[in-house]
């Protein structure tokens, strides 16, 4: 919900997104999640795009960790492929990639034009 004024704010609290302008009413700034710093609605999109690119990050983030994790542990729990040494390496390797991966749109080369 993206609104600004007193009668947009029981909206505002209720959504499960809920955007104001920064010159909207006081009212309306408390009651929303996120308050646009910028004057109009023309960053409204690209804050939209940023939010879904960080969200896809999460989601691809925790595959990675979660899957690595649980590759080995069901090599070595029921088999005991692998050490308790390996599966360690693993799951902070899974982190690590994560971690890295994580950064991965602070670099400039990777940046999208917006």
């Amino acid at each position: 919900m993206v609104g600004d004024g007193v009668n947009d704010s029981p909206a505002l609290a209720q959504a499960d997104v809920g955007i104001s302008l920064l010159d909207g009413a006081d009212i309306a700034r408390a009651a929303a999640d996120v308050v646009l710093m910028e004057e109009g609605l023309h960053l409204l999109l690209p804050a939209i795009d940023i939010c879904r690119d960080g969200m896809a990050l999460v989601r691809q983030n925790f595959s990675l960790v979660a899957g690595a994790n649980t590759l080995a542990l069901a090599l070595a729990v029921p088999s005991g492929l692998m050490s308790p040494m390996v599966c360690t390496l693993i799951s902070n390797g899974s982190g690590l990639l994560a971690t890295l991966n994580a950064m991965r749109p602070l670099l400039v080369s990777h940046a999208k034009p917006r």
